[in-house]
């Protein structure tokens, strides 16, 4: 097996075709006051008043060379006025034609904060499916980042729920698409049934070759939600006349003092950019290189931790030349 790299000063939790590996895990910087188990995936449960600095690090990788199915089922209870940053990381070492089907959980306290992060780069022959269930209580925050760019189908699903006044959440997303006949789903359900609750969608996506991509975002405003904020956007850039997005942002609202928009564009990269740069003696690959690093800049750009921003960046850099 090769190395398996792991952000420096983490707190690690290394999963291995589907079991936990004490191992090659380094909890060493858990806080004594964090309860933990691990089998298939990691039930964590941070306490009130807790600040976990480092970044805790979940690291799914899978080996074997058959037909596999895998199940990572995590559940993560964070404490009233509890802090922590949580990456999800899914790849694969020489394993191939295997599913990946992940279901996490998020439970959220009073004015608790998580800024979680979900990498999928699995094998371009498997199958990756993914539920986030998060559930938020008074004041809580949420930043969510998600980059998907791996396997050959992958489903991922997204609900939260902002149950109690002042809860918020900001998600943000990349899909990365360049294989024949690659697929993206993604599915995102955001219900506001408090007042004064605020949440924001981006994603964007990057298509190439014959793949295909569909967004479905969804705002459901109950009637007690007064006082919500809640902006969505999915916006694609498609590389190849051969690739294809299916998009629809939704809005349910029942509330009548909001602050709600949605929207989408799919379109082509603009050519007198690319002619411009190619007049400046820019190779053609190297243009298009740096024209979809400007398409998706700003998501990247709503990464507070620099140091995630830099080990995402290098990870998606890697396969899609961004």
């Amino acid at each position: 097996m090769s190395n398996i790299s792991s952000i420096d000063n983490s707190i690690s939790f290394i999963f291995i075709n589907g079991f936990f590996s004490e191992k090659l895990s380094d909890l060493s910087l858990l806080p004594s006051e964090v309860i933990y188990q691990c089998s298939d995936g990691l039930f964590l449960q941070v306490p009130a008043n807790c600040i976990i600095s480092p970044i805790v690090h979940l690291i799914f990788v899978n080996t074997e060379k058959n037909k596999s199915i895998f199940y990572p089922k995590n559940n993560i209870k964070i404490g009233e006025n509890s802090r922590m940053i949580l990456i999800e990381d899914y790849s694969a070492q020489q394993s191939e034609y295997y599913t990946t089907d992940t279901i996490t959980e998020i439970n959220a306290d009073k004015n608790a904060e998580i800024d979680y992060y979900k990498i999928q780069k699995e094998h371009s022959t498997a199958t990756h499916t993914a539920s986030l269930i998060v559930k938020q209580k008074q004041t809580s925050k949420l930043n969510a980042f998600f980059a998907d760019y791996g396997s050959d189908s992958a489903h991922e699903k997204v609900i939260i729920s902002l149950s109690e006044p002042g809860a918020s959440c900001q998600l943000n997303g990349i899909y990365y698409l360049n294989q024949d006949n690659q697929s993206m789903n993604t599915t995102i359900e955001i219900d506001h049934s408090a007042e004064f609750c605020a949440s924001s969608m981006v994603y964007k996506g990057v298509l190439d070759k014959k793949s295909q991509a569909v967004f479905n975002g969804k705002v459901q405003v109950k009637q007690a939600a007064q006082k919500t904020t809640a902006h969505q956007a999915n916006h694609n850039l498609l590389l190849s006349i051969d690739s294809e997005v299916k998009t629809k942002p939704e809005l349910e609202i029942y509330a009548d003092d909001v602050k709600c928009t949605h929207g989408a564009t799919v379109g082509q990269l603009n050519d007198e950019l690319l002619f411009y740069l190619r007049s400046r003696g820019i190779e053609k690959a190297e243009a298009l290189k740096l024209l979809t690093q400007a398409f998706v800049f700003d998501v990247f750009e709503k990464i507070k931790n620099n140091v995630v921003k830099q080990y995402i960046q290098q990870r998606v850099n890697d396969y899609a030349m961004l």
